[in-house]
């Protein structure tokens, strides 16, 4: 029995292309072609394929990734390939993020297609260099967060309960002058517990260590480990 495929390009020449390049192939069939992924959905839903090629960007910039969404949920059976131009690290990722199982730029289509489609069938796509290299950054970038994170929950165990609650209302947008008034105490003892903050965050400036905090979402970390506030 032929493996069956839904294309889904907005570009009717690179439909015929791929649907060209399929063809070579006997053992497969193209059932169907898409010019968004608002129809490659509906198709997949009348004709429940078994391979679907999905462009990135068609009706909208990430509308293929969408529709892989959609597609995913609606017929997890339903093998999906992305094939586009766009081989940016966020693209690939959100990509398989979103459940596909393969990642080809169009450049490598009449080389990888056809073989691509029958791995896929047999749940043995590879992880392909592009792929590899987008993964092992993101790994990379991952551990690197880790790090700064442990780092700077080790800096925050250093504070005491006054500095942590006043450097939680300066992440919070509020001014010296305002902790002081909510908390009753002159400005002088405010700015005496923020020079602690910044010895013990190695001398770093407010800007950096608010930065730091808001970037790592810290006390969203804090909240869920020490049930803070």
């Amino acid at each position: 029995m032929a493996i069956t495929v839904v294309i889904a390009d907005d570009m009717s020449e690179v439909r015929s292309e791929l649907r060209r390049i399929l063809t070579t192939d006997p053992t497969l069939e193209v059932v169907g072609e898409a010019s968004s992924g608002t129809e490659a959905i509906s198709l997949v839903r009348n004709l429940a394929p078994d391979v679907v090629l999905l462009d990135v960007e068609m009706e909208q910039r990430d509308a293929g990734i969408a529709a892989a969404r959609t597609i995913h949920a609606l017929a997890p059976e339903v093998r999906i390939i992305v094939l586009t131009v766009h081989s940016d690290e966020n693209t690939v990722l959100a990509a398989f993020q979103a459940g596909i199982v393969d990642f080809i730029t169009k450049e490598q289509a009449s080389l990888t297609l056809v073989e691509a489609v029958k791995l896929a069938m047999r749940d043995r796509s590879p992880l392909r260099p592009l792929v590899a290299r987008h993964v092992r950054n993101e790994l990379e970038h991952l551990h690197q967060r880790e790090e700064q994170l442990l780092g700077t929950i080790r800096l925050i165990a250093t504070l005491t309960a006054t500095e942590l609650a006043i450097l939680r209302d300066i992440v919070d947008g509020k001014s010296r002058k305002q902790i002081a008034r909510e908390r009753f105490v002159e400005i002088v003892t405010i700015k005496k517990h923020v020079n602690g903050i910044h010895k013990k965050f190695n001398n770093r400036n407010t800007a950096a260590i608010v930065r730091e905090m808001k970037e790592l979402g810290i006390f969203s970390v804090i909240d869920d480990m020490f049930g803070v506030r």
